[in-house]
């Protein structure tokens, strides 16, 4: 499938970067912990890690959530090329780690910076990359198979510094684009490309 874009410049913020940080990190700590809550009660369901990892890894640098899926970015691995784990978590119990990282990637590339899933599609940003990539996997039966590896067009320092998906849309944040104004990408997804 192809992704066409659309660019947003000069989109007004409704947050403070380190107020939509704080708001995410909160958010994203119930994620990590997989956490039911039941009344006032919190029960942890489960605690991710990836066993042997080394120093540094940085798993859950970013998160993503959707169903029984749990993303994990890894943005630290490997002298900072980065990586992603993808958890099912059916019921609460959770399996060994599927690991994504492509190919192409570099010293560098910081891939598992920022990361969103929906349904059957993950997107995975590499802002170290110059001028940064978006990595885009669909669930195929029982693996995850690249989709696409997106570019900005123009400027787009920062590429990948945050990412949205919902269905075929994808929202990609360069927070560095036009001398750190910043620019917002939209891609969506053409059926049956």
């Amino acid at each position: 499938m192809a992704w066409a874009s659309a660019t947003i410049s000069g989109v007004g913020r409704l947050f403070s970067r380190q107020q939509l940080i704080e708001t995410l990190k909160a958010c994203l700590l119930a994620l990590v912990l997989a956490a039911t809550i039941t009344d006032d009660a919190t029960a942890q369901t489960a605690r991710l890690t990836q066993p042997g990892a080394a120093p540094g890894q940085e798993l859950a640098y970013a998160l993503a959530v959707d169903g029984v899926r749990i993303a994990a970015g890894a943005a630290g691995e490997a002298q900072r090329t980065g990586a992603a784990y993808i958890y099912q978590c059916p019921g609460g119990i959770c399996s060994a780690a599927t690991r994504i990282a492509p190919l192409d990637l570099a010293s560098g590339d910081l891939f598992g910076s920022s990361l969103a899933l929906s349904g059957d599609t993950l997107a995975l940003s590499a802002p170290g990359q110059h001028p940064g990539a978006v990595y885009v996997y669909v669930w195929v039966g029982s693996t995850w198979a690249q989709q696409a590896r997106i570019v900005p067009s123009g400027s787009g320092a920062g590429f990948g510094s945050a990412l949205a998906l919902q269905g075929d849309r994808l929202v990609v944040g360069a927070d560095q684009a036009d001398v750190r104004s910043g620019a917002v990408y939209v891609y969506a997804r053409s059926a049956g490309a």
